[in-house]
């Protein structure tokens, strides 16, 4: 048999359609992916449904730990908490005779079991996350309190009203000593440097060490910062380039991703602050958010104040106002996970909002748009 000769030409062609068919069916692949994903997250909507509690009082704080298990807090001494998603409200404090007359205002856990919550003055506490006992007082022999947030079980921060200071506590609550004396700052107000005073309005925890606290004065607003949990603060900001002349009558509602990135509602002027650099620099982001602002994740955060949500799903570059139609005020919220929040108010009103499919329906749902939605739980 004479030698084989090879057709390079034809060869090369047959190699480069291999190739060509090849990109093409991969192209092809990752359209369909791209179709799919982008036909799921448009196949999805949010619904609003009740989850209420059976009594008719009024509900003033929510935490919940995933999207199914959670606590509710409010008038005469109740505390609520469900392992179903609100379908069954266990009352853990606040049982008929009881006895109980303050109102829990406000709940604050720190992992699944440990927990603590206001009643009146008295400060409680859970470790198993079933039964409450007194830890110590609020506010104590220096007056009323404003605001209480934990690092752990035992080290947390409080904001005492009376000289407007922060007291700090080592062993769960049952002690406090002040760690901020006084919320005043040197600054310069119309070209002349005089001390200004202010009143201390919310602390946010960014981690086991890190916290941020927020006050109001007389058209300015202050940030103070804690990098050894609260032992000692620095301030950070001084300004009244962007306080009403009011601010100081209403809440500096603080939301901090990490230790740079942070946001700040200023009610009074209807606007966010926003700061990349852990409150040095603030620019001013228009919005009509007025209640207690809080973030699901880097992109999805939430502010909410009587029946109005205005939320972001880009990390707070844009935010968009939505009206509901609660049947009641929106007193707190609390994200559950992805796609999964709660809001309480009056009457014993529990909301559940959730991510669900297009094709999802049920009796007393009310649909709303998807607010931050390409995520199911």
């Amino acid at each position: 048999m004479g030698p084989r000769f090879i057709d390079v030409q034809a060869l090369l062609y047959a190699t480069l359609t291999v190739v060509l068919l090849g990109a093409f069916s991969a192209a092809c692949s990752d359209q369909t992916a791209t179709d799919q994903s982008s036909a799921e997250s448009t196949s999805s909507k949010g619904v609003w449904e009740p989850v209420n509690y059976s009594e008719d009082i009024k509900l003033h704080s929510v935490h919940f730990i995933s999207a199914d298990e959670g606590w509710v807090s409010g008038a005469e001494g109740t505390i609520l908490h469900t392992t179903d998603a609100g379908a069954n409200w266990e009352v853990q404090l606040g049982r008929p005779g009881t006895g109980l007359t303050d109102d829990v205002t406000m709940l604050r856990f720190v992992d699944s079991t440990h927990g603590f919550a206001a009643l009146g003055r008295k400060l409680l506490r859970t470790t198993d996350g079933q039964s409450w006992e007194e830890a110590g007082r609020l506010g104590g022999e220096f007056g009323p309190f404003k605001d209480m947030a934990f690092f752990s079980p035992q080290v947390g921060l409080q904001i005492v009203t009376t000289a407007s200071h922060i007291a700090r506590t080592t062993d769960g609550g049952r002690t406090w000593e002040k760690t901020l004396p006084e919320c005043k700052a040197e600054m310069v107000v119309e070209g002349d440097t005089k001390e200004v005073t202010c009143e201390l309005s919310r602390i946010e925890i960014v981690s086991p060490q890190v916290a941020f606290a927020t006050a109001g004065g007389t058209g300015t607003f202050f940030l103070w910062k804690t990098a050894d949990a609260g032992a000692t603060w620095e301030l950070i900001t001084s300004s009244s380039d962007h306080a009403h002349e009011d601010e100081s009558y209403f809440e500096q509602y603080p939301a901090f991703l990490d230790q740079q990135k942070g946001f700040l509602v200023m009610p009074r002027n209807h606007k966010h602050l926003m700061t990349l650099d852990g409150g040095q620099t603030w620019r001013a982001i228009i919005s009509q958010a007025e209640g207690p602002l809080k973030f699901a994740d880097e992109k999805v955060g939430w502010a909410v104040s009587g029946t109005k949500v205005v939320y972001t799903v880009d990390g707070g570059q844009t935010w968009l106002p939505v009206e509901t139609s609660w049947p009641g005020y929106g007193n707190d919220f609390s994200f559950g996970g992805p796609g999964r929040v709660y809001v309480v108010g009056e009457h014993g009103m529990i909301l559940r909002y959730t991510i669900v499919p297009e094709t999802y329906e049920s009796p007393d749902m009310v649909e709303a748009p998807a607010m931050g939605a390409a995520r199911k739980p």
